[in-house]
């Protein structure tokens, strides 16, 4: 079952009276369709999204730790006691 955004779900429903009125659509099937489409909204949350943004802090947390590590030796003892 595919969703779809919140922005198309109200121009169909919209749109289903007018359809109706031109004698597209017969009331019978008007009223199952609304109601398929009533439920069938899109979660705002993107998986991949998410997935980028947790693999990117990882990774800049990361590239500080190996820069710190790197030049360890080089910072003075009160920096590195910090």
């Amino acid at each position: 079952m595919r969703k779809i955004p919140e922005k198309h779900r109200q121009w169909l429903l919209q749109e289903l009276p007018i359809l109706e009125d031109k004698g597209i659509l017969s009331a019978e099937s008007r009223q199952p369709l609304e109601d398929y489409y009533s439920n069938q909204v899109e979660s705002r949350v993107h998986r991949g999204a998410i997935v980028c943004a947790v693999l990117g802090a990882l990774l800049i947390s990361g590239g500080i730790i190996l820069l710190l590590a790197h030049n360890w030796d080089d910072l003075s003892r009160t920096a590195r006691l910090s």
